[in-house]
């Protein structure tokens, strides 16, 4: 299992936080979100990690891993800056996480032991972080259903109902080969405008199976300027579950 994170956007919505790199590379109560994306993906398990980057990439130069280019950035999705790494993931399987969330390891550990060709994590207990983060919960909240045996029914559109809401997917995601062939071959016929709305094909289509895990630890994403007030206690408490599991926090990344 490899484990890349997807960093190549603008950021625009974190003003001047953002103008030097990309969102990964803020920090946050001293450190980064890439330091802790990858201090969870290791404590998971998976040691061959890297990310790809678009806006000021050259920030990225310097980390120890590799760093892989989504040249069009500015025109294209999540979905194409995973196919900017489908070189450097090859046969394997990989985890993907978004470049602004923090998260625990425990949620990746239970997707790695799911067997699904495709599996995403969500949030339950989403309603709490969204009514903090935003005036109107359901302004930025997408649709998202679950069957009884786990995996997805529908995600992505826009929500007019809390009882449409089963949770929030979290852009994090473990793919395997078979999953990654089905989206490079959807995507190579097809215009997808976000990562939501091709995992909403696939299913709606047959295509791919996506099996859904739910988090039992804290996570966030910071995609604002404000989220850095609201988000700070969900961090710190990923922090406190860090230091209780290895004694103190593994050296910064960046």
């Amino acid at each position: 299992m490899k484990g890349l994170i997807l960093a190549a956007g603008r950021g625009s919505r974190m003003s001047t936080l953002t103008k030097s790199g990309p969102k990964c590379l803020v920090q946050v109560d001293g450190r980064t979100l890439l330091d802790r994306q990858i201090s969870a993906l290791k404590r998971a398990g998976i040691d061959q990690i890297a990310v790809v980057g678009g806006w000021r990439i050259d920030s990225l130069r310097d980390l120890a891993i590799p760093v892989l280019e989504n040249p069009a950035w500015e025109s294209t999705s999540m979905v194409h800056s995973l196919m900017a790494a489908a070189s450097w993931i090859g046969d394997d399987s990989v985890c993907v996480a978004y470049g602004d969330i923090v998260f625990g390891s425990d949620v990746v550990a239970q997707m790695i032991a799911n067997d699904g060709e495709l599996v995403i994590a969500y949030d339950q207990q989403w309603y709490e972080k969204w009514s903090a983060r935003f005036s109107d919960p359901l302004a930025d909240a997408e649709t998202f259903q679950v069957a009884l045996d786990g995996s997805l029914i529908t995600i992505g559109s826009r929500a007019s109902d809390v009882a449409d809401i089963a949770g929030q997917y979290m852009g994090l995601l473990v793919i395997r080969p078979s999953a990654l062939s089905a989206i490079r071959e959807f995507i190579s016929v097809n215009d997808v405008a976000s990562m939501t709305q091709i995992l909403d094909l696939l299913v709606s289509q047959g295509l791919c199976t996506v099996q859904c895990v739910a988090t039992r630890e804290p996570w966030f994403e910071f995609d604002t300027v404000r989220d850095i007030e609201v988000g700070i206690g969900y961090l710190r408490e990923l922090d406190a579950i860090e230091r209780d599991a290895s004694g103190n926090h593994r050296a910064p990344v960046h």
